[in-house]
C-alpha cells in the first residue's frame, strides 16, 4: 500500500484526534495525547491542550453509536479556541437540549492548527 501526504492550503497544520465514550455525566476519552477533556456541565464539555497547539483553523465531529438511528438528531458545536487557556469548549445537543453521551455512543473529533497561520 502507497501513501500519500495530504494536500491543504494551510501550512503546516496539525490534526489532533479525540475519541470520547459516553456514559452519562462522565468523560471516558479512548484517544487524546496531549490533552484533557472535561464535562463542564450536561452536554457541555472543554479541551484543553498541555501545550500551545498554535493557530485555530477549525474542528470536525462524528458521532459514531451502536444503533445510528440514536443520534440522528445529536449535533456537535464548538465555542471559538481561546489562545490564552488553550482551551476548546464544545456542545453536544439532542433535538436542540443540551445532553451528555450515553453509554452506547462515542464522538470522534479533529482539531486542525496551523504552525504558520492562514
Amino acid at each position: 500500500m502507497q501513501f500519500y501526504p495530504a494536500m491543504s492550503g494551510v501550512q503546516n497544520t496539525r490534526t489532533y484526534h479525540i475519541r470520547i465514550l459516553g456514559v452519562n455525566g462522565s468523560v471516558t476519552t479512548q484517544e487524546a495525547n496531549g490533552m484533557t477533556i472535561t464535562r463542564l456541565s450536561e452536554g457541555l464539555y472543554r479541551i484543553t491542550w498541555a501545550d500551545n497547539p498554535f493557530q485555530f483553523i477549525g474542528a470536525l465531529s462524528q458521532l459514531i453509536a451502536s444503533t445510528p438511528g440514536d443520534v440522528d438528531d445529536t449535533e456537535v458545536v464548538f465555542d471559538d479556541y481561546d489562545s490564552t487557556t488553550k482551551t476548546l469548549d464544545f456542545a453536544v445537543t439532542e433535538a436542540g437540549t443540551l445532553a451528555d453521551l450515553v453509554a452506547t455512543e462515542r464522538l470522534y473529533i479533529q482539531v486542525i492548527f496551523s504552525e504558520s497561520g492562514y
